[in-house]
């Protein structure tokens, strides 16, 4: 009799339990029912920000930003041409530089050149040894050209000839030469018409 009444008592009290836990479950489920269906987002998380709805036919424009002021400044006039050369200059009073030896020669000497807006003059001195037999000394000028100044042109302006112990020549032409940078002093043939550029150089600067 005893084991029967505590296994009546037992299933009371198991049956008691579940209906407490079937109540509990149920009571959750109506609270979570009459939350807000909208609630605060979790701290941290970023939101988008609500987009502005401009009305039809305005235009919002942002003020362009402030530029410094230019005046009184002047643009500088490029320094090289597409040859390598310095821009060409419109005329030069005198400008004189001393001749260098190369190729191991030996020697000196000086050019001077002038452009007075429509006539360049050269005026060439070469402190040299006399020549062998039918030789003479030739002045050029030469000029950078071709991409980057990769080559140079020649352009011959004559023969310098013997006066008081020094090889002199005087040439002058009616266009602008200054362009032609470069003068050189060289050893020609005598018997033979002179080639595009020189055979032998002697002496050569530049005029800068």
């Amino acid at each position: 009799m005893d084991r029967e009444r505590i296994r009546r008592i037992l299933g009371i009290i198991i049956a008691l339990l579940v209906l407490a836990i079937i109540g509990t479950v149920i009571w959750i489920l109506a609270v979570d029912e009459r939350r807000p269906a909208e609630e605060a987002p979790p701290t941290g998380v970023e939101q988008p920000e609500p987009e502005v709805s401009i009305p039809e036919g305005e235009i919002r424009e942002e003020a362009p930003e402030e530029q410094p002021p230019t005046e009184g400044k002047k643009e500088e006039p490029p320094r090289y041409n597409e040859g390598g050369q310095p821009p060409i200059q419109s005329q030069l009073k005198m400008q004189t530089i001393t001749l260098s030896p190369i190729m191991g020669f030996g020697g000196s000497g000086v050019a001077t050149r002038t452009y007075n807006g429509s006539t360049f003059s050269l005026e060439a001195q070469a402190n040299v040894p006399d020549p062998r037999q039918d030789d003479i000394f030739a002045a050029w000028l030469a000029k950078r050209v071709g991409e980057k100044g990769s080559a140079r042109q020649f352009l011959s302006m004559g023969k310098l000839e013997k006066k008081d112990g020094v090889f002199r020549g005087q040439f002058s032409r009616n266009e602008n030469l200054l362009d032609y940078q470069y003068i050189i002093v060289s050893v020609e043939p005598g018997d033979q018409p002179l080639l595009d550029l020189p055979r032998a150089p002697l002496l050569e600067e530049v005029f800068k």
